[in-house]
């Protein structure tokens, strides 16, 4: 999934903002935080 730049901000996603941090990375399907895994699948 291309969500574009990645830096401090907010994904749109059907349950709302997720908000990341510029640490976060995409894994298969998944945004990685430093202590949260968010599935992102439905994005």
């Amino acid at each position: 999934y291309n969500l574009g730049r990645l830096g401090l901000g907010l994904v749109q996603s059907p349950n709302g903002l997720i908000k990341y941090w510029p640490s976060l990375y995409l894994h298969r399907g998944y945004v990685q935080l430093p202590e949260i895994t968010i599935n992102i699948d439905d994005l």
